[in-house]
C-alpha cells in the first residue's frame, strides 16, 4: 500500500494469511500455519528470500524483529531465529503432486500435447459440469479464464478462509484439490483476482449462501441424494401462510410480523394441533424452503402442526452470557405464545409445543426452553455457535431431563463449523454439548451430518427436524383421543378424509378394522397412520 495515498498497488497470496513486520527493507511474515518468510520490501510485488517451517501449532502473533533475529511466538511456542545474509529461498516452484489418478493423467497428457488449449477442452469436454469428482472421495475444482490469481471458499476449509488455486502452466487453468467424503455436500465460491465470490461458472448447481439473495455453487458427491421433501408439492394438497401482526404491551414499540404455516386439512377438523416456533423464520421460510417441506411431511412422516416463523433478528451471542432473558425470548415466551394459542387451534400444553434455532438463534432456543420449564416440549437446534464462553455459560442452564422433559434434536454439518486458523473448531463444542445433553439424562437425535454450514445444509434436515419434535404416532394419539372422547357422526374422525387415510378403517369389538385386517398386519398400522385417524382402538396405542 502506498502510505501517501492509501492506494493498493500490489497483492499476494503468498507467503500466505498472516502477519508481517517491516524491518528496513526487509517484510517479514509469520503465517497462521506456522512459516516464517523474508521478503523484500517493494513496490513491485512479494520477492521471497526465505522460509522456514517453524512450529506445530498455530500462530497468531506478528514477529519481533531486534537487529538479526526475529523473535515469533504460536500459541504454545516461542523462538528466536538468526537471520543471515547468505540465506536463500527454498520456495519450489515446481507443480506439485496431486492425488486424482484421472486429474494426473490428465497433465501427463498435457505435458506432451502441442496444442494445450485444446487438451484442456478435451478434458474439460470429458468430466462434464463443474468439479472432476473422482471416486471415491477426491475432488479436483476447476476454474479457466483469464485471471492472475483464483481463490476458493468453502465449507470444505471453514470459515474466514481463502485458498490460493494453482494454475497449470502454459494453460489459462487454474486447480484446487481437496478429499471431500464420499456422500457428503458442500457449497464453495471462486475468487478471482481479490474480487468478491463468484459462482463456478461451470456448475449449474445452486445453493443458498449467507445474507438473503445470496448464492454458493454445490458439490454433490455420488453418494448424497437431494431430499424428496424440497421439491415441489403436489398441487391441492399444500398449507397456507398467514400472516399475525404482533405488538407487545410488555416492550412498547416492539412490533413483528409472524407467518403462521397452517397444514392442509387444518380447516376441515376440529382437532387441535401441536405448535412449532422457528427462530430465524424469514430465512428459513426464503432459504431453507422449510413451508414446502411441511407440505411432504405432514402427515406422511410428521403429526400436522402449526408452524410459526418468527422474524429475523439479531439474536447474538450474547444471548448465551447475559443472566437477564433477552427481548425477544420474554416477548416470545410471554406474549406471542399465548397470541398464538388465541388466534389458532393449538394443544395450550407443553407436549404440544416446540421451539427451532439455528447457530446464534439455538442459544436464544435453548434459554426459552429451559427458561420456562412448562412451556415447550420439544427443542430443535442445528449448527450451535458456541465459543468457550457460551459453553461456560450454557451448560448450566441445562437442567436434567426430570426437571425439563424435552425431545431433542441437535445436528451440525462435519464442513463448515471449523475456523482452523483461528484455533476454533465448532464441530467438537456441538460434540461434547451433544454428549452433555445425555449426561443430563436427555436422549438427542441428529448427531454429525456430512454437510456444510447455513440453510444450504440444514434444509437437508428438515424431515428429520420435526420427525424427532412430533413423531407421527406419539403425538397423532393426542388427536386421535380427541376423537375417541368426541366421536362425530358415523364413528368417522373429521380428520380421515382430509389427512388422506383409508375410508374403510373403523373399529369393531373384534380388534380388527373394517377392512378384515388385524391392527397388527394392517398396512395403516405399520405405516402408523391409524394412530392419526383413532379409528382401530380406544387404549392408547404404543408409538
Amino acid at each position: 500500500m502506498d502510505a501517501a495515498t492509501g492506494e493498493v498497488t500490489w497483492r499476494s497470496r503468498e507467503p500466505g494469511d498472516g502477519f508481517p513486520t517491516l524491518a528496513g527493507d526487509r517484510i517479514v511474515v509469520a503465517t497462521k500455519t506456522h512459516t516464517l518468510h523474508v521478503g523484500r520490501a517493494s513496490p513491485q510485488g512479494w520477492s521471497e528470500l526465505g522460509r522456514l517451517e517453524l512450529f506445530d501449532d498455530l500462530a497468531w502473533t506478528a514477529p519481533t524483529v531486534v537487529g538479526d533475529s526475529v523473535f515469533v511466538r504460536s500459541l504454545g511456542e516461542l523462538a528466536r531465529v538468526d537471520w543471515e545474509a547468505a540465506a536463500t529461498t527454498t520456495a519450489d516452484s515446481a507443480r506439485p503432486a496431486v492425488a486424482s489418478p484421472a486429474f494426473a493423467r490428465f497433465l501427463e497428457d498435457l505435458d506432451r500435447a502441442a496444442d494445450k488449449a485444446a487438451a484442456v477442452d478435451r478434458f474439460l469436454a470429458t468430466i462434464g459440469d463443474g468439479p472432476l469428482i473422482d471416486p471415491p472421495d477426491r475432488v479436483v475444482f476447476l476454474y479457466r479464464g483469464e485471471a492472475r490469481d483464483v481463490g476458493i471458499v468453502s465449507d470444505l476449509i471453514g470459515i474466514r478462509r481463502e485458498d490460493p488455486l494453482q494454475r497449470v502452466p502454459g494453460t489459462d487453468l487454474f486447480f484446487y484439490e481437496a478429499q471431500v467424503g464420499p456422500s457428503a455436500r458442500v457449497n464453495y465460491q471462486f475468487v478471482r483476482d481479490f474480487g468478491p465470490p463468484m459462482l463456478d461458472p461451470r456448475n449449474p448447481r445452486r445453493a443458498p449462501a449467507g445474507a438473503p439473495g445470496d448464492e454458493a455453487s454445490s458439490l454433490a458427491m455420488p453418494g448424497w441424494q437431494e431430499p424428496a421433501h424440497l421439491s415441489a408439492p403436489a398441487d391441492g394438497r399444500r398449507g397456507r401462510l398467514e400472516a399475525v401482526e404482533f405488538a407487545s404491551t410488555l416492550h412498547p414499540g416492539a412490533t413483528q410480523t409472524l407467518h403462521v404455516y397452517v397444514p392442509f386439512g387444518y380447516d376441515g377438523s376440529g382437532a387441535r394441533y401441536p405448535t412449532v416456533y422457528v427462530l430465524d423464520g424469514d430465512m428459513a421460510r426464503e432459504q431453507g424452503h422449510v413451508p414446502r417441506s411441511l407440505d411432504h411431511l405432514m402427515p406422511a412422516r410428521v403429526a400436522p402442526a402449526v408452524v410459526v416463523f418468527l422474524p429475523s433478528r439479531d439474536w447474538g451471542s450474547a444471548t448465551a452470557r447475559s443472566n437477564v432473558l433477552p427481548l425477544e425470548v420474554e416477548m416470545l415466551v410471554r406474549e406471542i405464545v399465548p397470541l398464538i394459542d388465541r388466534r389458532f387451534r393449538t394443544r395450550a400444553e407443553q407436549a404440544g409445543r416446540a421451539i427451532v434455532g439455528h447457530q446464534w438463534t439455538g442459544i436464544a432456543a435453548m434459554r426459552a426452553a429451559f427458561h420456562d420449564t412448562g412451556l415447550f416440549g420439544g427443542l430443535g437446534l442445528q449448527s450451535l455457535i458456541m465459543l468457550d464462553t457460551d459453553t461456560l455459560a450454557l451448560e448450566p442452564l441445562v437442567r436434567t431431563a426430570a426437571e425439563t422433559p424435552l425431545r431433542v434434536y441437535h445436528d451440525w454439518g462435519f464442513y463448515g463449523h471449523a475456523s482452523t486458523r483461528e484455533a476454533v473448531d465448532l464441530r467438537e463444542t456441538n460434540r461434547r454439548f451433544h454428549e452433555h445433553l445425555r449426561t443430563k439424562g436427555f436422549e438427542p437425535s441428529g448427531g454429525e451430518a456430512q454437510d456444510g454450514l447455513g440453510w444450504a445444509s440444514w434444509r437437508n434436515r428438515t424431515d428429520q427436524l420435526f420427525a424427532a419434535l412430533f413423531p407421527l404416532g406419539e403425538i397423532a394419539w393426542q388427536a386421535a383421543r380427541s376423537h375417541v372422547e368426541h366421536p362425530q357422526g358415523g364413528g368417522m374422525h373429521m380428520n380421515q378424509q382430509a389427512h388422506g387415510l383409508p375410508m374403510d378403517h373403523r373399529p369393531d369389538s373384534s380388534g380388527t378394522c373394517s377392512g378384515g385386517r388385524n391392527t397388527a398386519t394392517c398396512p395403516c398400522v405399520r405405516r402408523r397412520v391409524h394412530l392419526a385417524s383413532g379409528f382401530h382402538t380406544r387404549a392408547k396405542p404404543r408409538p
